[in-house]
């Protein structure tokens, strides 16, 4: 099948009836479905399979249902969310050389798809970015203990983060306090709250409107400013009260207003006390008050649009004659009840009060005056409910504000003091200074003799400063105090790292570029330089002194002014461009000289310090010294060095104090030997070379034999292996990974040559011929033993010199002699009635044969030898030749099936018409002639009934006779004489019923 919808997924809403669902998609199994209630609370419950529900359709292109088992039936609360569940495992496993299973890998390609369908489910449902957004990294790494309680957000670049919590309250704010982003203060002197904008350590004081550090607060709760509004607001109550009694003048129109009124008079008393607790805009109520006398009038009017007062009908425009409004009200005289308008349906609606309304109604009636008050206030009421947001943050944070007033007493005397408070803030950098210096001027307390000693030796001192003038990058050109430069000024070079003196010349090195007798420096180099300089491998930057210097490149040394130009102090140039990875060894030398020996015995010895050399020769060519960690001698100028004896070998002994530090002995005229911890590896003789252990050769070198067309060649960097070469050509090699290519270079499949993997695989290619010869001499047997965990699961072998295939006693022996395969047991003999073909699970599909098949025996009477299905279009004839009967086209056939010489036939036949009447019998053509056996044996019957045929002659039912040699079968009717009958029919109204089995030899 193919996967054309990407639902996965169904959603239905329960009605606590309703126990079978629909999905619309295909599932493998019914455990690949997963069943989700999803409750009122937005709880989700996983339902379990067969426990509460059970599932049809599984396999079903277009789905199937699932239904609830009894007690489990959705309400109508809950919703139904179905999805597919695939398992994410792959369990089809194909079988080399099997044939493709088709069905199998669609099976497997759908598999796939469903669980892409599955994961883009919930990628749609997970948040992402935009296909135009960008992101550094989704990953976070906060641990669940270190992200409990914070906020998953962003950070100042846009990328995730796990944030402070929404806000810690810290309580009253304090100086040298650690504060985290969010963090909660209060101001304690003017009680306003505060939240932390940038992580920081506290400094300064109070209040932190003017704190050197306000940039990073920011005000939540500015309770001064509330505290000011309350007692404006207190004032405004009063002057609103004052202002209610001006408009006493509504009472009588309170009266016919009994609902109108009752509402007036919730809201008045939500007004009320919004005007006692509101902070902001209750001041600005003072003065609306001065105009309350104007303001009840509008009121009124506003007040008469609303309630029209008592009518006999239902009124159509209001008081004034304008259109009526939504939520307009009047007393209908004549049902006595009040009436509301609605002006969606232009309809006025009857409102019938309950008792608690009524004993409301007369309480506002009872308190018209106050609600007149309220009325003519209205603007101010209004203006107070519109800023209720801010009344209730007043009255949230009441218990701060009583805490301000609490400490009114600390507040004045902070202020009384602000000047002095001022003088220190403004002066506030200071004192800050010297606070985060304290320990040096503690230290100069502690220290005040010191001190006064350095200022009685001041002019000593300055003289000093003006001698040696410390550490500088560059060469400075006067004295501290601005004077001029003195002879034997001194000062330390950062750059070259040296002390250097002040001379007549100007300022040369104190001493030399080498500390000490020598340094060493080591530098790989990278790319194809011909300069070193600066900092080696080990961090250390390269300085010398021109001319003392030796450099050695991977190992050998370099001559001076030929391979490399040494004067600059500070870098070593190479005649010829650094290969990528060359070695680099530098040995620097200290600026002295020792006595230089002539023609003098030297007694007791002559010591030399290391990195200081004996040199020998007018040229100083030979070189003996010892570095600190190695010997050396060495001929450093353009002659050879010659090691001479007169005895019979020349020795390399690493300890002379026993034998056990053989490296090399060199025979006079005759052998050479090489050791290795004592032990003679390599020795030269008359005839070659002897070897006493491994022989490795250089990475791409080779070992030959008689030349260079015979060898074994190794390389690690090309390819990475070894290989045999004979004639000139490669014939062989290992690879990398341990194969034998045999005939190829590499593992392409479809080159001729041989493959022996390490992993075991053998892989044999080659063109237009035979790939394996396998030759079991003597005797039959095993040629292949195929094996499994080191388990004999089958083999190929011989036996009597024919070909055996199979495993223990289920073999198939191939008979060339007999032109058959047979089945065999495993020692190669005939094995009878004792090996089925497929098994009652594991079956053949077709089976293709063209002689038959022997079914229970040998005998000829076992086989069969033919199977044939089909239809065939019968013909319905009058055996005296009168009549010519025509066939229904759509009833014309009888289908047939042939099982070796036995005919079974069935089918309805209908006439469409008749030219004259039957003078025979009636004959019905059949598929096969009957067969012709002796003693009649090949005769037959086959079963017929008719409708709307009649017949000449009375007896039992009709059937259809088939006689030997036959190809129809005629319709007899038995009678005592088994005689034929005429059949007698009309045009189109004739049916035959027929059905039976005869013989053939067809």
């Amino acid at each position: 099948m193919t996967i054309s919808s990407t639902t996965v997924k169904n959603s239905y809403s329960g009605n606590g009836t309703l126990n079978t669902f629909n999905y619309t998609f295909k599932v493998f199994a019914n455990t690949d479905l997963q069943v989700i209630i999803r409750d009122a609370s937005a709880n989700e419950t996983v339902k379990t399979l067969t426990t509460h529900y059970t599932v049809t359709g599984a396999g079903n292109a277009n789905g199937g249902t699932i239904v609830f088992t009894s007690g489990n039936i959705p309400t109508n609360t809950e919703t139904v969310v179905i999805r597919r569940a695939s398992p994410q495992t792959q369990a089809i496993d194909y079988i080399a050389n099997d044939p493709f299973p088709a069905e199998s890998h669609e099976e497997g390609l759908d598999r796939s798809m469903m669980a892409i369908q599955q994961l883009q489910e919930e990628i749609d449902r997970s948040i992402k970015l935009s296909r135009t957004n960008t992101m550094t990294s989704t990953e976070f790494t906060v641990g669940d203990t270190d992200r409990a309680n914070k906020v998953f957000g962003f950070d100042a670049n846009g990328e995730l983060t796990v944030a402070q919590e929404l806000g810690t309250f810290k309580g009253n704010w304090s100086s040298g306090t650690t504060y985290a982003v969010r963090d909660l203060v209060k101001d304690t002197s003017t009680n306003n709250i505060f939240i932390a904008l940038t992580a920081h350590t506290s400094s300064g004081s109070q209040p932190l409107t003017t704190n050197t550090d306000s940039a990073k607060w920011g005000l939540l709760v500015d309770a001064a400013t509330a505290t000011t509004s309350s007692t404006s607001a207190a004032s405004s109550a009063t002057a609103a009260a004052n202002s209610a009694s001006s408009a006493a003048t509504s009472a009588t129109n309170a009266s016919a207003s009994a609902v109108a009124a009752d509402n007036s008079r919730a809201l008045a008393g939500l007004s009320a006390v919004g005007a006692g607790t509101h902070a902001t805009n209750a001041s600005n109520s003072a003065t609306a008050s001065a105009n309350s006398a104007s303001a009840a009038e509008a009121t009124f009017d506003l007040f008469d649009d609303a309630f029209l007062g008592a009518k006999s009908s239902n009124p159509s425009v209001d008081n004034d004659g304008n259109a009526l409004q939504d939520g307009a009200l009047y007393f209908d005289t004549t049902n006595d009840v009040m009436k509301v308008y609605n002006l969606a349906s232009t309809t006025w609606l009857q409102l019938t009060p309950t008792v608690t309304n009524q004993n409301n109604i007369n309480s506002a009636v009872a308190n018209a005056s106050n609600i007149n008050a309220a009325v003519a206030n209205e603007s101010n009421i209004n203006a107070a409910v519109s800023n209720a947001s801010n009344i209730n943050s007043v009255v949230s944070n009441a218990s701060n504000i009583n805490s301000v007033a609490g400490i009114s007493t600390a507040i004045t005397n902070v202020n009384n003091n602000s000047s002095n408070i001022n003088a220190v803030n403004s002066n506030s950098a200071n004192i800050n200074l010297t606070a985060g210096s304290i320990a040096n001027v503690n230290n100069v307390g502690g220290s005040i003799a010191s001190v006064n000693t350095a200022a009685s030796n001041l002019t000593s001192i300055n003289s000093f400063a003006n001698t040696y003038l410390g550490a500088s990058s560059s060469a400075p050109t006067q004295d501290p105090d601005g004077s001029s430069l003195d002879l034997g000024d001194l000062y330390f070079d950062t750059g070259s790292n040296q002390l250097k003196v002040y001379s007549s010349t100007g300022w040369v090195n104190a001493g030399s570029s080498v500390n000490g007798t020598s340094d060493r420096f080591k530098y790989t180099v990278s790319g194809t330089p011909t300069t070193i300089s600066g900092n080696d491998d080990n961090s250390n930057s390269l300085s010398y002194d021109a001319g003392f210097i030796d450099v050695f490149l991977n190992g050998i040394k370099m001559v001076n002014g030929t391979d490399v130009t040494v004067t600059s102090g500070n870098s070593v140039v190479f005649a010829s461009a650094l290969t990528n990875g060359d070695v680099v060894d530098i040995i620097t030398f200290g600026t002295f000289n020792i006595a230089t020996l002539g023609n003098t015995s030297v007694t007791g010895g002559l010591s030399f310090p290391d990195n200081v050399k004996a040199k020998f020769g007018t040229g100083n060519d030979l070189e003996i010294y010892h570095d600190g960690a190695n010997s050396f001698v060495s001929e450093v100028g353009s002659g050879n060095l010659f090691v001479n004896t007169n005895g019979t070998k020349i020795a390399l002994i690493s300890d002379l104090s026993s034998s056990n530090g053989k490296m090399a002995e060199f025979t006079k005229d005759g052998k050479v030997e090489l050791y290795y911890d004592n032990t003679k590896k390599i020795e030269t003789t008359a005839s070659g070379v002897a070897v006493g252990g491994d022989v490795q050769v250089d990475n791409g070198a080779s070992l030959g034999f008689g030349g260079s067309n015979y060898k074994i060649e190794g390389s690690s960097s090309a390819n990475h292996r070894i290989a045999f070469h004979t004639d000139g050509s490669e014939r062989a090699r290992f690879d990398a990974s341990g194969n034998l290519l045999v005939g190829k270079t590499d593992q392409t499949a479809n080159v001729s040559g041989t493959e022996i993997e390490g992993s075991g695989t053998i892989v044999s290619t080659r063109d237009n011929n035979t790939n394996m010869f396998l030759n079991r001499k003597t005797s039959d047997g095993q040629i292949i033993n195929f094996r499994k965990d080191n388990s004999v699961v089958g083999s190929i072998g011989t036996a009597s010199g024919k070909l055996n295939l199979g495993t223990e006693n289920c073999q198939i022996r191939f008979r060339d002699d007999l032109t058959a395969l047979t089945p065999a047991n495993s020692d190669g003999s005939n094995s009878d009635n004792d090996i089925d073909l497929g098994y009652s699970t594991v079956r053949w599909r077709r089976l293709y044969l063209s002689e038959g098949v022997f079914l229970g025996g040998t005998g000829t009477a076992n086989r069969l030898d033919d199977y044939e299905e089909g239809l065939h279009t019968a013909s319905i004839t009058d055996s005296g030749g009168t009549a010519t009967i025509t066939m229904n086209s759509s009833f014309n056939q009888l289908s047939y099936t042939k099982i070796g010489r036995l005919v079974h036939v069935q089918g309805t036949l209908l006439v469409a018409s008749i030219s004259a009447n039957i003078s025979g019998t009636v004959r019905i053509s059949l598929p096969f002639t009957a067969s012709s056996l002796a003693d009649q044996a090949g005769k037959g019957r086959i079963g017929i009934g008719t409708h709307n045929v009649n017949f000449t002659s009375s007896g039992t039912a009709p059937f259809l006779h088939v006689g030997e040699n036959d190809a129809y079968g005629q319709i007899i009717v038995t009678n005592d004489n088994l005689n034929a009958s005429q059949a007698q029919f009309g045009d189109t109204s004739a049916q035959f019923y027929i059905g039976g089995t005869y013989i053939t030899d067809a």
